[in-house]
């Protein structure tokens, strides 16, 4: 569980709590007042495994009455929500964009939640790590809303982008 000012960040599998690492990400320039993290889920499936899918879900659980909606785009899936004066982010990487970037049969969709992401995982896939970013900013204006959409963006494809670095 990841403790945020909006509320706590919990992840699911198949209605189970499950944990998940996180990690506190550096901000860059471009969204230097916010808070972000980068979450990371290992998927196993079981060779005896009879589920044909499963449902991993990444949530807000929030006291606050909120206003939320979708902020997808550029391979990104993310929700957003608005309390009072603050934005709380939390996205994923779309499955289309997983398969460009490793070359797997990443089978999975994406489903968005009144307080959520959930990631449908078909059959076929067996084991990977499932990436999330949750971004949160108080004081959002016109023009600092977009900074925890590009601080999530940033948090999921932050390995990515260390290993072209290296390269």
């Amino acid at each position: 569980m990841l403790k945020t000012p909006f509320g706590n960040i919990r992840m699911f599998l198949d209605k189970k709590e499950v944990e998940f690492n996180f990690s506190k990400i550096q901000n860059s320039k471009s969204f230097l007042k916010t808070e972000t993290y980068s979450l990371k889920y290992e998927f196993k499936k079981e060779k005896v495994d009879k589920i044909n899918k499963h449902f991993l879900k990444c949530i807000l659980e929030t006291d606050f009455e909120c206003k939320s909606y979708v902020e997808s785009g550029e391979r990104l899936e993310a929700i957003s929500f608005e309390i009072n004066n603050e934005k709380l982010t939390i996205g994923t990487t779309s499955g289309l964009s997983m398969a460009e970037s490793d070359g797997n049969n990443n089978d999975f969709d994406i489903e968005y939640l009144e307080n959520g992401i959930e990631i449908v995982i078909f059959e076929k896939t067996r084991n990977q790590i499932f990436s999330f970013g949750v971004s949160f900013l108080e004081n959002v204006n016109l023009e600092n809303e977009v900074q925890t959409w590009l601080a999530v963006d940033y948090a999921i494809n932050l390995k990515e982008r260390v290993n072209k670095c290296q390269n």
